[in-house]
């Protein structure tokens, strides 16, 4: 029987108090999983390269990986003592095989996998090759696979083993999951940390292995929710599904069971596996406590239904969770390798629930129609019943069929499809493998016939979408390359190219709209891509071009064109895969799959999260690891809007990825766990959330909170000292009011920083159109990458003999012009000039950072032809790039109208000088710094951001707007609008570029040495007051004035105090 408490909490109740490291390192035995990745991953390509006999490069890797799967599932029973009761069963047996030629594959492994481990009655010769006492498994992990079909003369060197074997037997194999043994033991765990990372390796970026505390906990709570959801009907006030198990009335608990034992779960991204086998174990735990209350009470009627799943009788563990496996679980990933993995994880999952004896080990069930290989987005999710019925009246009157129907023309597939499921229920539990090989090939022939018809299907639809590639593609000149032009021409997007995988007709007794019951699954679990839907070149090539990630923009334009022209075949590669990734993504844009998530750059995770909404039934239930972007991008708009209309979020828990929760992904890199419901008739009013966590011990600290909110038990936590005041439910009519456009989530930490934001927010949101005002325009100018070939470097200029005037920094020859191209780090607050390039390029570019007073000269990077240089006005920059952990997120500044920027800087103008000035302080103050380090999404101070920054947007005391809408506040505005204003001036004016600004505000006789300010300690005192001026503009406090300072760490204490100074002068 299973311990009472699941894995997580067995190990909690062993911490002890005031050792938080312990909590930190709780699930991670990273070390160990590195080392034995290093070296199994060698083992894995040299096995590769040692098998003969199958000619296609990609069938011999999943080979490679189906026979080391088969291999460390022996291992573990080999730990069990379960292989001739012999622990060092491998090793005596190649010994015994290993003489002659390729004979341990040939004559040893094929006997035992195929005449001994899925065979109940042996033949004595086989017998007598692997022994007498081997167990009988069954299950598709030692049936023949289709590869081996495929390639029936495959042979194995037999060194190779004997270098696996060496290797395998230098750790300890144990086949609990998350074992405690030392420190060389290998166990589940580890194989899906080294399974998940072989995955990653082969394919793009944005693919990262979940830590196993947040997929865990992600699952458990999922499940748990989904099935007390499910028992609301029950008599009772249970606290949750276990309370219920343990108190529920036997008739209860018959509608308990029916809800537990056919639940089903799928993960669209698979991967190795690690979502399906925590649902694994958490569905494990419940059937055991089910099973340990039925045995208590001796409950006839209800054990002896159970038993029709599975025995109860001694520890049921094992057949629990082969129940499981072969009834509850689903999985899709697009590489083969991850379906085999998820598969020996499973299968792994199921014989830890074994004991020391073979008698005891029932056959494992062939799950290979629940676990599949292909594009879980670009396929058919649900196939409408016209596609089976629209012809049928064409052929009852004889009619005949043109090309186009008949490409529609199902025939009998509803049939068809019903005739499978019922096949692949037989397959899953058939224990003859003769038998069970027929099974497979006539399911796969009804398969491989159904999957055609919708492969050409898609294909037409996708013409009639007019799905077409991207002409351009970068380092390829197709003007002059003819070759490359007939190949962009000729290229037509083919459904093998994009592996689709139809839902519909695959997990078709589950998505079928025949289905007695709602079509969907009742959870879907993962942890999808990142990645944008776009080519990366230097992830491309890395591979094929040394040193490639250090080339330049201007390197690389150089470079890799003279590599392409020496291989054509590498150049065709390159084409094809552009090809290939513009054809698809245009699909996604123009094709009805994705209503949500269309526009802009497509992130694959954002296309996940929607299959997989669209994949539940109604009443189904949600658990996804993902991109802080949904809750804050301005792209991820309409997919908040389906969650807020069409359901009932659970928690939205954000974290920070500082403590390197998730390995090789930026520690600023913002990401959440979401847990949904879909009840589109009753959708929720609110959202629980909690945001900018790090560790698991934050995670579980704000869940408690909300657990007591489930229990309304809240307002007692509130007054409790020790409740984490980080949670917090945010009402979507909140939500709606502080971001109408965009619907995103501000990072609230507290009911104090709700409180603040409402007050701002009494002010214009500066996107908003207003009538009788002023209202701003934002753009952005050059981008870095694509405009590239217009920016020219200081060598460059000098070749052209231009000379450089260092007071304006530009260069000139004769009547030709460059002008400083201004960067995003040369911007901070007040100076668009504070930063100097020294050498290198992008990341790896070497800045020198001036601080006033400045002393030396200021180098841009780039020079370009200015586009308006007789454009008068002035403009504000706001860095693009920043963060609401940085020392300051908003860094502003106003620039003549005529300068030239890169992408890394956003401008807003709004046609007035002094308007500029004006926003440029408020962008700039701690204040409104503060609302943005809430709302800003990532790293980016992007649009969306600043249309909802809360804004004064009066134009004198009399103005309409002032009288009709939002007069609180005015009256402060007014007292310090001007002093404000001249501050900025001020701050900004220092250089002789601005005398003209300051003699407009000022006067004629003013001038950047008469009012500009460039005394360090000055300056400060004028941003405090500027500070002071907004805050009491705001109308805020002088204790929110103090929170909203204590929010910024790495500021001086001496600043903060000199802000509250500033503000206590003021009345």
């Amino acid at each position: 029987m299973e311990n009472s408490n699941p894995v997580p909490l067995q190990r909690i109740l062993k911490l002890q108090y005031g050792d938080p490291s312990k909590f930190e390192d709780l699930f991670e035995r990273k070390d160990i999983s590195k080392k034995f990745y290093q070296e199994f991953n060698r083992q894995k390509i040299a096995l590769g390269n040692s098998i003969h006999g199958i000619t296609n490069p990609e069938d011999k890797k999943l080979y490679a990986q189906i026979l080391l799967d088969r291999l460390i599932f022996l291992f573990f029973l080999q730990s069990k003592n379960l292989l001739n009761e012999n622990p060092r069963y491998f090793a005596e047996k190649y010994r015994e095989y290993s003489q002659k030629k390729n004979a341990f594959y040939e004559t040893f492994l094929k006997e035992l996998f195929f005449n001994a481990l899925c065979r109940k009655e042996r033949e004595n010769t086989t017998l007598e090759i692997v022994g007498k006492s081997i167990p009988y498994l069954n299950g598709g992990l030692f049936l023949k696979h289709e590869l081996e079909e495929k390639y029936p003369k495959i042979q194995v060197a037999n060194e190779t083993f004997a270098e696996i074997f060496r290797f395998f037997e230098s750790w300890n194999w144990n086949v609990n999951e998350r074992s405690e043994t030392d420190e060389d033991s290998i166990d589940p765990y580890i194989l899906g940390y080294i399974f998940e990372n072989t995955l990653v390796d082969n394919k793009s970026g944005g693919v990262y292995y979940t830590p196993a505390s947040l997929s865990e906990f992600l699952t458990d709570e999922t499940i748990e929710g989904h099935l007390f959801t499910n028992l609301k009907s029950a008599s009772g006030p249970y606290k949750d599904t276990l309370e219920f198990i343990e108190k529920a009335t036997e008739k209860e608990l018959f509608f308990f069971y029916e809800t537990l034992r056919t639940i089903t779960i799928c993960d669209p991204a698979c991967g190795s596996g690690q979502f399906l086998v925590q649902a694994l174990h958490s569905l494990s735990f419940y059937h055991s406590r089910f099973v340990q209350r039925i045995q208590k009470e001796g409950w006839e009627e209800l054990k002896t239904y159970v038993q029709k799943d599975y025995s109860i009788e001694k520890d049921p563990t094992y057949g629990i969770r082969r129940h499981i496996a072969a009834k509850n679980l689903y999985g899709v990933d697009i590489l083969p390798e991850a379906a085999e993995i998820t598969k020996l994880r499973l299968f792994l999952a199921m014989v830890e629930g074994i004991g020391n004896a073979s008698e005891t080990l029932e056959p494992l069930p062939n799950i290979d129609f629940h676990i599949r290989s292909g594009n879980s987005l670009t396929g058919f999710l649900f196939l409408p019943e016209d596609f089976f019925k629209a012809l049928s009246a064409t052929r009852a009157k004889g009619k005949k069929n043109s090309a186009e129907e008949r490409i529609l023309d199902f025939g009998d597939a509803e049939s068809k499809m019903l005739k499978k499921d019922k096949l692949v229920t037989l397959y899953t539990n058939e224990p003859s493998p003769e038998e069970a090989l027929k099974l497979r090939k006539e399911i796969r022939e009804i398969d491989l016939e159904l999957q055609n018809v919708l492969n050409q299907r898609l294909e037409q639809k996708m013409s009639e979408w007019k799905v077409r590639p991207k002409k351009k593609i970068d380092f390829i000149d197709e003007k002059k390359d003819l070759k490359a032009k007939e190949i962009l021409n000729r290229f037509v997007l083919k459904t093998e190219e994009i592996k689709p995988f139809h839902h519909g007709m695959e997990f078709s007794t589950i998505l079928h709209p025949s289905n007695p019951n709602l079509p969907g699954f009742d959870i879907v679990l993962m942890n999808p891509p990142w990645d944008v839907l776009q080519p990366d070149s230097k992830e491309y090539f890395e591979k094929h071009i040394k040193d490639v990630r250090g080339f330049d923009k201007n390197v690389a334009k150089i470079k890799i064109p003279d590599i392409l022209k020496s291989n054509p075949s590498l150049k065709q590669a390159w084409i094809q895969f552009n090809l290939e990734i513009s054809s698809y993504s245009d699909l996604i844009n123009k094709s009805n799959f994705f209503p949500n998530s269309k526009g802009g750059k497509i992130n694959l995770y954002k296309l996940f999260l929607e299959r997989g909404w669209n994949l539940l039934k109604e009443g189904g239930s949600l658990g996804i690891v993902i991109p802080a972007g949904l809750y804050s991008d301005l792209g991820s708009k309409d997919l908040r809007k389906m969650l807020f209309q069409e359901g009932k979020i659970h928690f939205l828990y954000g974290f920070e990825n500082r403590k390197q929760l998730f390995e090789n992904v930026d520690s600023r890199f913002k990401f959440i766990l979401l847990s949904a419901t879909k009840q589109t008739d009753s959708p929720a009013s609110s959202v629980p959330a909690a945001f900018m966590l790090h560790t698991e011990s934050d995670l579980h600290s704000v869940h408690e909170n909300n657990r007591k909110k489930q229990e309304s038990t809240l307002e007692v936590s509130k007054s409790d000292p020790s409740a984490d005041r980080r949670f917090l439910d945010l009402p979507i009519e909140l939500i709606t009011r502080l971001s109408p456009d965009s619907l995103s989530l501000m990072e609230f930490k507290s009911d104090t920083d709700i409180h603040i934001v409402e007050k701002m927010a009494k002010f214009p949101r500066l996107g908003e159109e207003l009538e009788g005002t002023w209202n701003v325009k934002l753009s952005s100018e050059f981008n870095m990458t694509t405009d590239s070939y217009l920016f020219f470097t200081q060598e460059v200029l000098k070749k052209k003999g231009a000379q450089y005037d260092p007071e304006t920094m530009i260069w000139k020859n004769g009547k030709e012009e460059w002008w400083p191209l201004y960067e995003g780090r040369m911007v901070t607050q007040y100076d668009h000039r504070a930063a100097s390039y020294v050498s290198g390029s992008q990341r790896s570019a070497v800045w020198n950072y001036l601080n006033f007073p400045k002393l030396s000269n200021v180098n841009p990077h780039y020079w370009i032809i200015p586009q308006e240089k007789n454009k008068v006005g002035y403009k504000i920059y706001i860095c693009d790039v920043t963060g609401s952990s940085n020392k300051r997120t908003g860094l502003a500044t106003v620039v003549k109208r005529n300068e030239s920027s890169g992408n890394s800087l956003a401008i807003i103008d709004t046609d007035n000088l002094q308007i500029n000035l004006l926003l440029t302080g408020l962008i700039n103050s701690f204040s409104l710094d503060f609302y943005v380090r809430l709302r800003i999404p990532g790293n980016h101070y992007n649009q969306a951001v600043i249309f909802d920054l809360p804004t004064p947007r009066y134009l004198n005391e009399d103005s309409k707007l002032q009288k009709e809408k939002h007069t609180q506040g005015s009256q402060q505005y007014f007292a310090f609008r001007n002093d404000l204003i001249q501050t900025t001036a001020r701050l900004v004016g220092t250089t002789p570029a601005f005398d003209e600004l300051l003699q407009e505000v000022f006067g004629p006789k003013a001038n950047h040495k008469t009012h500009g300010v460039t005394d360090p300690a000055q300056r400060q005192i004028l941003k405090n007051q500027i500070d002071a001026m907004v805050a009491k503009i705001y109308g805020l406090e002088e204790a929110e004035l103090k929170h909203i300072l204590s929010t910024f760490p790495l500021v001086e204490e001496e600043i903060k105090e000199g802000v509250l100074e500033e503000w206590r002068k003021l009345k």
